[in-house]
């Protein structure tokens, strides 16, 4: 039985097949419900591939941000450093003027004991042999000389013996006074300044 497809689809054409009830059988769409549906389907789906660009920037702009800080915090590490070597150097420049002054102090004092050791020998060389010193102070630039005397004259010639000596610019006698013990009448109490 062989049979002829040619006329068998031909009987099926204009047969209706379709066993369903009207509204259980599919609709045809329009032409605007297809557009409706496409668009709506492009509103559900577009937004899916721009939340992930959307993501993938803010999770870019966060790596970004941090290393931001990072280089902002290591930008000021160096400043940092400026700053704390600057003040090292500006208590380096005070010590070292410190020092120098201490240094200048220090040759101007040694230079003033070479003088007065000069002068002290001088002072004791010529002590008379009736006379005992008390005391040498100095007194800014001046030597006071305090001592005892058998006799007023033996001041006088003291005060002459210092200045022949030629060590001092200037030689004074401050006070002479008489010894009020009963025992030494004659005896005298002096105060010579000398200045180098």
């Amino acid at each position: 039985m062989a049979m002829d497809y040619s006329a068998a689809s031909f009987l099926l054409q204009g047969l209706d097949l379709n066993i369903l009830p009207e509204r259980y059988r599919p609709r045809r769409l329009s032409a605007r419900q297809a557009l409706l549906a496409l668009v709506v389907g492009v509103a559900v789906i577009l937004p899916l591939p721009l939340y992930r660009v959307v993501e993938r920037n803010a999770i870019h702009t966060l790596h970004l941000e941090i290393a931001l800080k990072h280089a902002q915090a290591e930008a000021k590490q160096p400043l940092q450093h400026m700053k704390e070597a600057q003040e090292l150097q500006k208590a380096l420049a005070q010590v070292q003027e410190k020092a120098q002054a201490l240094d200048k102090g220090h040759q101007n004092l040694i230079a003033r004991r070479r003088i007065w050791s000069d002068s002290l020998g001088a002072i004791i060389q010529v002590v008379p042999s009736r006379a005992s010193l008390s005391s040498i102070k100095q007194e800014g630039g001046l030597l006071s000389i305090k001592g005892r005397v058998g006799s007023p004259t033996i001041a006088v010639d003291y005060a002459l013996a210092l200045e022949e000596a030629g060590i001092f610019s200037e030689v004074r006698i401050i006070q002479l006074a008489l010894s009020e013990s009963r025992e030494r009448p004659t005896e005298a109490l002096f105060t010579i300044t000398v200045e180098k």
